[in-house]
């Protein structure tokens, strides 16, 4: 679990970074999350990962950029905002005291 609360804290930061959110949040989840092992977070979050991982891998990616950027490529800035407040809510449900799956 260390390591996923790491990789969930990376992705929080690189969101809170300079630049578009739509760059922030691919390069947050192609860095951090991609292969976040799902199997060891709390069960109460499975959900909210998977699918936040199905909708950044929702298109198929073109002239040889990444399914994660193929898929925010095509996001509202709405949408991407949404799926950058998904990742702090994932790393708030681990870290908070008191939470459901602290």
């Amino acid at each position: 679990m260390a390591k996923n609360l790491e990789k969930l804290y990376l992705a929080t930061r690189t969101l809170v970074g300079p630049g578009p959110i739509k760059q922030r949040l691919a390069e947050a989840f192609e860095a951090n999350l991609e292969d976040l092992d799902m199997g060891e977070l709390p069960e109460p979050i499975h959900n909210e990962f998977r699918e936040l991982f199905d909708e950044l891998h929702s298109i198929s990616p073109i002239n040889g950029e990444s399914v994660i950027w193929a898929s925010v490529r095509k996001m509202s800035d709405k949408d991407a905002d949404r799926c950058a407040e998904k990742i702090v809510y994932l790393y708030a449900s681990v870290t908070s005291p008191g939470s459901a799956v602290a």
